[in-house]
């Protein structure tokens, strides 16, 4: 018998009101509203998607897929590595 990861996937809504001009404008708003520090969702589930369009992969799937991400953040890392060219000069006291 094989494991399997499978990922079921939810849909949660909110309503905010805003004034705005237009349906952008209050977009826009919502967007601002929403990326502010401290702000708490009150979202509440809506409904979950059809089993069809649910993803399934083995345990070593999943598995090479956490090694090769943590490859590539450790690559990412070492790249972003930058040898200093800030001199600091050496004090002597006597």
């Amino acid at each position: 018998m094989n494991k399997y990861r499978v990922k079921i996937s939810h849909l949660f809504a909110e309503i905010i009101e805003v004034e705005a001009q237009d349906q952008e404008e209050a977009k826009q708003k919502v967007l601002e509203i929403i990326q502010k520090d401290g702000f708490e969702s009150k979202a509440q589930y809506e409904t979950t998607l059809p089993a069809e369009h649910w993803h399934a992969i083995s345990e070593e799937e999943f598995q090479q897929m956490v090694k090769d991400f943590q490859e590539k953040m450790v690559n990412a890392q070492e790249a972003n590595k930058e040898e200093s060219n800030i001199i600091t000069p050496s004090i002597i006291t006597p």
